[in-house]
């Protein structure tokens, strides 16, 4: 009876919207060891994980250890309230999957999994995979379920830069606050989406502000190296803050690149330039820009002249992880965008 009570004033406190990981941890215990507790309170536990899905920061491993741990007793009880409480917390795991780093780094997915069971859980799985919802963490776990045949052909380079290149246009197009009616990945552009009924070649590339003119980015293949061998823990590294050159000589290769590009199947072009610790391992600090230093003022000066030359009808730069966004348009100049939940397609068609 005393661990009853105690679960009841756990539940209670953090149904007040005061957290506290002792009573997570508490609560999480309890159950897992009692079955009763959980067929009497379901719903107020189901509540407590739909509270706190999207406020898993701060020590977020520990946060989403103690989410999870109380999330799977509930999966059989209610698998699709808690499928969907979980793309909700996958949403704001800031890195994507890859089953080479310690399965410590995501207590999520063995939540996933277990939900995977569940016929009706998994279509939403893939559905929110499919549409952004899951952020980067769930869709690089659904593609690892669910290797599409292409993959052993391209590579596993190759294919983890496709599933790189997917996540960050899921993440903008969530930020836009609209959804292509198709999406589809490929070469020379990266992806052809359709919108507002046209199809949109879309462009993806990654701001290196240490690449150097041939040769790639030293400090990139730096920082890979040091989280596969030390995997997700706090490592000192020094940025470049040269990220005007960088963005100058990127934008020119992409405006040559683009020339060449066979735009008979596609009614749009666009480059989206993805720069400031992009949520990809190993990424952190070799993408970093300051946002603070980056304006719509500095951009025309750096690329306006160029972009108009180009094949290209619309830019856009994603400082992604301080979800700040700059976009250019043809006969236009640069400007913010703020995060929106419901742009009109037609507005960026």
């Amino acid at each position: 009876m005393p661990k009853k009570e105690e679960g009841i004033r756990a539940l209670e406190t953090l149904l007040s919207g005061y957290y506290s990981p002792v009573l997570f941890a508490g609560l999480s215990s309890l159950i897992t060891d009692s079955p009763e507790f959980v067929h009497e309170f379901k719903d107020q536990l189901l509540w407590v994980l739909e509270l706190y899905a999207e406020k898993l920061e701060g020590d977020r491993r520990l946060r989403e250890f103690l989410w999870a741990k109380m999330a799977k007793p509930l999966v059989e009880k209610e698998p699709r309230r808690v499928c969907l409480a979980a793309i909700k917390a996958c949403k704001g795991h800031p890195y994507s999957f890859r089953p080479d780093i310690k399965p410590r780094i995501f207590p999520l997915v063995p939540l996933l999994e277990r939900l995977w069971n569940d016929p009706q859980a998994r279509e939403l799985l893939i559905e929110a995979a499919q549409t952004g919802q899951g952020g980067f963490l769930l869709l690089s776990w659904v593609k690892h379920k669910m290797p599409t045949e292409e993959a052993p052909i391209q590579g596993e380079a190759r294919g983890q830069k496709k599933q790189q290149e997917e996540g960050i246009l899921c993440c903008l197009f969530d930020y836009l606050g609209c959804r292509p009616t198709r999406m589809s990945m490929g070469e020379s552009p990266d992806c052809v989406a359709e919108i507002a009924g046209k199809r949109i070649g879309i462009e993806v590339t990654i701001l290196h502000p240490a690449e150097k003119e041939t040769g790639g980015s030293p400090l990139r293949r730096q920082e890979e190296e040091t989280v596969r061998r030390i995997g997700l823990q706090p490592y000192p590294m020094w940025a470049s803050l040269d990220w005007k050159r960088a963005l100058q000589r990127l934008t020119k290769q992409k405006v040559r690149a683009a020339s060449r590009f066979n735009r008979s199947s596609i009614d749009k072009l666009w480059l989206v330039v993805v720069a400031a610790s992009a949520p990809i391992w190993g990424a952190a600090v070799s993408t970093w820009v300051p946002a603070f230093d980056v304006t719509a003022e500095k951009l025309c000066n750096l690329t306006a002249g160029v972009l108009e030359e180009s094949a290209y009808d619309l830019v856009f730069f994603y400082i992604i992880m301080q979800k700040k966004l700059f976009r250019w348009k043809k006969g236009s100049s640069w400007k913010e965008m703020r995060q929106r939940r419901n742009l009109s397609t037609g507005e960026l068609a």
